[in-house]
């Protein structure tokens, strides 16, 4: 009996929900309808708050299909191709709420949820890869139902199906493995395909060769010859569909975001660079890594982690000790085979016997001195590997990455309207709608402490109360100028000034708003704003770039507002400023004060 579990919230059609209290056992279609009654998640959160850093574990693998790709009704895709594409895997369908309806001006058509049962996951990072590998499997699945905290909405009156195998997700992909690596080996064995198996095998092998080979007569070639191996031999019309099956499958492919074609896929990628030199180790440096490392005069080093940008000259290093590691690696590869060729062709056993490298050199053929070749030269692409993880040649190599890798610091932060948060990337413009997946084209050095959401909802408007007297027109003016310090540019020339006697709740206010904008907000000295501030505040204000709250601590009574300073923080006149041992840089301001 396949069991999978499910946490079914108390609301219906409501996105910003994140609490999903109610745990279902699902062992049939009856009890999975209790379960969709509502929006669900397949996964147990802590404090039934839905999270990728809450997640606990999870025995089922969720994903969508709206038929996006196609506007062509017979390239639309149903849970019958899902079982083609997985057979022999139990799995269930929920079918959405808008199945065979228009949605978003798209016309109606087949759109579905699928459950995998799977072998319980508790890493949220493994549980996310393993979709992305399910949908290089099968390319039709909704690729931003990918991460960890996904859920689904309810439906009122659902409509579900279970579809029986005898295995479940997690084994049917075991199975493929072994497989999948003979297929990368070119050993596809002498395996006899039993009656029974014959169109299951013949399909996964199908979907594999194509994605390995293309559309191709050498993708057809090897079908063939792997049909051959069925006993008894199937009809050429089945073998036919199967193979029309898979070209259609293979078009999905190719229509996915990020697809890499057959040729380049199939090209080993190599680490070695053209010369042993620090600007040579520095080309690879760019090559492989600038998605996640750039560099900055006004900067230095920033690296992408934890989906935004962070300034760390030790995030720098560890991109270059990363590099290192996989040439390590690739160059150990390398010896390997050479030592295997060197003692196939017998190279080997004249370097062992001849008097000297150089009478040994004088012995061998041509293959015997090509296989010495190799040898020497993955030695020396090992010994250049060992030089680059020396502290002075780590420090060299960044230095000569610095003009590959170099971005402007106008482009950090660059767009006013975009939000970032630990779960998605927000276009303010759209509100809740405008959830978008993280991207470090994007160049955000900023994020939010949480993410958008009604949990202590009620406990905050009952702060706004008590701090505000219940005065809803100050009530709304503050919440609406709390709105505008999360949009990068100044909307509105003015310094916040909070007065009051103490033990009122101004510092809480702040503090709570400062919290949840996260590295979005900062803080200023109350010197650096007063005549009497006589050092060097550039630094300062140096830090203030892409922060859209400044806070600054009571100044000291008869203190006087330094107005130059407070113009250039509060208007919309670019600010120049530089960070200590750093390069001079101007911006313009983004922040409420």
């Amino acid at each position: 009996m396949t069991v999978i579990n499910l946490y079914r919230a108390n609301v219906i059609g409501i996105k910003w929900n994140c609490l999903y209290p109610n745990h279902v056992e699902v062992t049939d279609e009856k009890s999975l309808l209790s379960a969709v009654v509502r929006d669900y998640v397949c996964a147990e959160y802590k404090g039934n708050y839905r999270s990728k850093d809450n997640f606990i574990s999870s025995d089922c693998l969720p994903v969508d299909c709206d038929n996006d790709h196609s506007e062509n009704p017979a390239d639309w895709i149903t849970p019958d191709d899902v079982a083609h594409a997985f057979p022999n895997v139990t799995f269930l369908v929920h079918y959405s709420q808008h199945h065979n309806r228009v949605k978003e001006n798209k016309s109606a058509r087949p759109r579905f949820h699928i459950l995998f049962p799977i072998e319980r996951m508790t890493d949220h990072a493994a549980y996310a890869n393993l979709k992305t590998m399910v949908n290089g499997i099968f390319p039709y699945f909704d690729t931003n139902a990918l991460d960890a905290a996904r859920f689904f909405y309810g439906t009122s009156d659902p409509k579900v199906e279970l579809h029986k195998g005898f295995m479940n997700l997690t084994e049917f992909l075991q199975d493929a493995a072994p497989f999948d690596q003979d297929l990368n080996q070119g050993q596809y064995g002498n395996r006899v395909i039993q009656e029974g198996n014959r169109n299951n095998t013949m399909s996964q092998y199908a979907g594999k060769i194509i994605k390995k080979f293309g559309d191709t007569e050498k993708a057809y070639e090897c079908f063939i010859e792997e049909a051959a191996k069925c006993s008894p031999p199937l009809p050429d019309d089945e073998l036919q569909t199967i193979w029309h099956s898979a070209q259609r499958f293979f078009v999905g492919v190719q229509k996915q975001e990020g697809y890499v074609d057959p040729d380049t896929y199939n090209t080993e990628v190599s680490y070695k660079p053209e010369d042993y030199s620090d600007v040579g180790q520095a080309e690879v440096l760019a090559k492989y890594f600038a998605c996640e490392l750039r560099y900055s005069p006004a900067t230095h080093y920033i690296r992408y982690v934890d989906n935004h940008w962070k300034e760390t000259e030790s995030g720098a290093q560890a991109v270059a000790h990363e590099l290192t590691r996989r040439q390590l690696e690739e160059a150990n590869v390398e010896i390997m085979k050479a030592l295997v060729r060197m003692d196939e062709c017998g190279a080997q056993e004249i370097l062992d016997t001849a008097s000297s490298k150089k009478k040994a050199a004088s012995l061998m053929n041509d293959e015997q001195t090509e296989a010495l070749e190799a040898l020497n030269a993955a030695n020396t692409y090992r010994a250049f590997t060992m030089r680059c993880r020396e502290s002075k040649n780590v420090s060299a190599v960044l230095k000569e990455a610095r003009p590959k890798l170099e971005i402007s610091p106008n482009e950090l932060d660059s767009d006013p309207y975009v939000l970032c948060t630990p779960t998605a990337t927000y276009d303010l413009r759209k509100g809740i709608n405008g959830a978008r997946e993280h991207s470090p084209d994007d160049f955000i050095t900023k994020m939010t402490a949480v993410s958008p959401g009604n949990k202590g909802e009620k406990l905050w408007n009952d702060a706004l109360n008590l701090f505000f007297c219940r005065d809803r027109v100050l009530i709304e003016y503050v919440q609406i100028n709390c709105g505008i310090a999360i949009i990068g540019m100044v909307l509105v020339e003015a310094l916040f000034i909070a007065l009051g006697i103490g033990r009122n709740g101004k510092s809480t206010f702040w503090n709570v708003i400062a919290m949840v904008l996260g590295s979005y907000s900062g803080n200023i000295s109350a010197d650096a704003l007063t005549t009497g501030c006589h050092r060097n505040i550039k630094p300062e204000l140096a830090e203030a770039k892409g922060k859209r709250l400044l806070i600054a601590s009571e100044m000291q009574e008869g203190a006087r507002l330094n107005d130059s300073v407070v113009k250039q923080l509060c208007s919309t006149d670019k600010i120049f400023a530089e960070k200590k041992y750093k390069d001079p840089f101007s911006f313009n301001p983004c922040h409420t004060l």
